[in-house]
C-alpha cells in the first residue's frame, strides 16, 4: 500500500487531492498513452500531442541548479477500468481529525494496481523519469501533483482534451522578457538598451509588430538574430555550442562585438536613420520594405552569421551584398521568397529562401571580384 499527505479538494464535478511524489516514486506508478491504446486511447489522439524536442529540452533544464517544474495533473486508474477508482478497495482517504470536525487535510492510501496517468505534464513526466538514467539522484527529489481518482475512460479523455487545449503557454518573446537564465536571451535585452534603433522600440510582449506599433523589433527576433549571429562566430573560431562563447569571463567581449555586429547590419540601411530622425516611420517601412520585418532581421542576421566565417572581409562583402538586392515589397528579387501577393510570409521556409537568395548574390559578387583581381591568362 502507497501513501502520502494530501489536501482534499473540488472543482466542478472533480474530486481531487493535491501533494507532492517523488520523481523515483513517479517512475514506478506512471502510466502513458502508448502503454493504454488499447484501454483509452485506440486512435492513439493522446500521443499525436507528444512533442520530443521540448521533452529533450526540459531534460537539459533539469540540469540547472534552479530549476522547477509546476503540477503534473494525474489520473489515478485502477487496473481494470470498468468500474470508477472509488469503488474499488485500493483507494482510500483518511481526512485528519482536528478539535471535533474533519479537515480537508488526511492521507491518502493507494495499492500497487493504480497506474497514475497524466492528464496533463506529459512532458515533464517523461523528462523527469527520462533524466534519471543520468541523474539518479533527481530519484528523491519531490514533484507537486495533483490526483484525479478515475471515474469512466470518457473522464480521462476529456480531461486530457481540456487540460490540454485550454491550457496557453506565453509567447517566445514573454517568456525570453522574463528569462534571466539563457545567456543569450540576457545579451539580447542588453541589446535593447545599448544599439540607440533598438532603444525603447523593442516588442517585449508580442511576437508580431502591427502597422501602428512604432517598435522596429521584437524581442524574440532579437533573440534568434542574436543567436545566428553567435553561431556563426562560434563556428569562425571552430567551436560548437554559442554557449560556449557566452560565459563570465568572455561575455562582456562577445557582447561588444556582437553588439557591433547588429550596429553595422543596422548602418547598412540609411532608413533607420530617417526613422530616428523622426522623418519616416516604423510602419511606414514596414509598409514600403521587407528588411524592417522579423523575416528581414532573420534572414540579414542569418546572412551575417554565414559571412562571419569567411574572416575580418564580412562587413564589406555584407554591405555589396544587401545593396545589391531590392528589399522593396514590390521587388522581383524577393517574390515568391519572401513576399507572396503582397504580403510578407514571416515562416522558417521564407526566412531560409531570403537567406539563401542573399548568399547567392554574395557568391557571384565574390566570384566576380576574384576574376577581375585574378592575373590575365
Amino acid at each position: 500500500m502507497f501513501s502520502l499527505e494530501v489536501v482534499e479538494g473540488r472543482q466542478g464535478l472533480h474530486r481531487y487531492f493535491a501533494g507532492a511524489l517523488t520523481w523515483g516514486e513517479l517512475d514506478r506508478l506512471v502510466t502513458f498513452p502508448e502503454n493504454l491504446v488499447r484501454e483509452l486511447d485506440e486512435d492513439q489522439e493522446m500521443q499525436r500531442s507528444l512533442a520530443r524536442k521540448r521533452i529533450t529540452d526540459l531534460v537539459e533544464y533539469l540540469r540547472e541548479d534552479d530549476h522547477f517544474f509546476s503540477a503534473l495533473t494525474l489520473i489515478m486508474l485502477p487496473r481494470h477500468l470498468e468500474h470508477p477508482v472509488e469503488d474499488s478497495s485500493d483507494f482510500s482517504f483518511e481526512p485528519h481529525q482536528k478539535d471535533g470536525f474533519v479537515a480537508k487535510t488526511g492521507t491518502l492510501r493507494f495499492s500497487g494496481s493504480i497506474r497514475l496517468f497524466p492528464a496533463d505534464g506529459q512532458h515533464r513526466a517523461r523528462a523527469g523519469i527520462r533524466a534519471l538514467t543520468t541523474n539518479p539522484t533527481l530519484a528523491d527529489e519531490c514533484i507537486p501533483v495533483v490526483l484525479l481518482p478515475y471515474v469512466n475512460p470518457d473522464q480521462v479523455r476529456q480531461l486530457f482534451s481540456d487540460l490540454n487545449l485550454n491550457a496557453k503557454p506565453v509567447n517566445k518573446t514573454i517568456g525570453y522578457a522574463f528569462d534571466s537564465r539563457d545567456p543569450i536571451s540576457r545579451m539580447a535585452k542588453q541589446l535593447a538598451s545599448d544599439i540607440p534603433l533598438f532603444g525603447g522600440r523593442v516588442n517585449r510582449r508580442t511576437n508580431s509588430l502591427p502597422r501602428s506599433s512604432t517598435n522596429v523589433v521584437t524581442l524574440n527576433t532579437l533573440v534568434e538574430g542574436t543567436r545566428s549571429i553567435l553561431e556563426g562566430l562560434t563556428k569562425r573560431m571552430g567551436s560548437g555550442d554559442p554557449r560556449e562563447l557566452l560565459g563570465e569571463e568572455h561575455f562582456d567581449k562577445v557582447y561588444q562585438e556582437v553588439r557591433d555586429i547588429w550596429q553595422t547590419l543596422i548602418d547598412a540601411f540609411p532608413d533607420w536613420q530617417w526613422l530616428m530622425e523622426g522623418k519616416v516611420s516604423a510602419g511606414d517601412l514596414r509598409d514600403r520594405f521587407v528588411f524592417p520585418h522579423g523575416l528581414g532581421w532573420l534572414a540579414l542576421t542569418s546572412l551575417v552569421g554565414s559571412l562571419l566565417q569567411d574572416g575580418d572581409g564580412w562587413r564589406e562583402a555584407f554591405a555589396r551584398t544587401v545593396t545589391s538586392i531590392d528589399w522593396t515589397r514590390s521587388s522581383t528579387d524577393l517574390k515568391g521568397l519572401a513576399v507572396y501577393d503582397g504580403k510578407i510570409s514571416n515562416t522558417r521556409t521564407s526566412v531560409k529562401a531570403t537567406t539563401d537568395f542573399a548568399l547567392a548574390v554574395y557568391r557571384r559578387q565574390a566570384h566576380r571580384v576574384e576574376r577581375t583581381l585574378s592575373p590575365a591568362s
